[in-house]
Formats: structure tokens, C-alpha cells, sequence
């Protein structure tokens, strides 16, 4: 299962209309906003990625509530 996480989305059929899709779904899902440069597929193109971006997105949410 552990290795399904680092398969290329892209060789699965992702293309950038559905990155796209992921993208603005996962944003409204978590109330993030994913940093611009890593809005390329190549940055987010397997599940482990996804998931470390989200997680970093989150965490950094939560410190600039903390510091306002």
C-alpha cells in the first residue's frame, strides 16, 4: 500500500484539468491555499507529495492564526 502513495498520478491518467480539480478541491476541503510554486504537476504528482503539501499548508495556516 505504502508504495501506491508514490506512483505518478500523470502515468494514471492525471492531466492538468484534473490537477486543476484536485487542487481547488483540497483547498475548500482543508481552507488552505497551496503556495504558487508548487502548483505544478511535477510538485504534486503522487499522493505522498500531496499529502506533505497539505500537511505543510496546515501548519503554516495555524502559525499565522497563532501570530494574529
Amino acid at each position: 500500500m505504502l508504495e501506491q502513495t508514490n506512483e505518478d498520478l500523470s502515468q494514471l491518467g492525471m492531466d492538468s484539468i484534473t490537477f486543476i480539480h484536485i487542487v481547488v478541491a483540497l483547498e475548500e476541503a482543508f481552507n488552505i491555499e497551496m503556495p504558487d510554486e508548487l502548483l505544478l504537476v511535477t510538485e504534486m504528482n503522487t499522493v505522498e507529495k500531496i499529502t506533505n503539501i497539505i500537511s505543510s499548508a496546515i501548519i503554516n495556516a495555524e502559525l499565522i492564526d497563532v501570530q494574529e
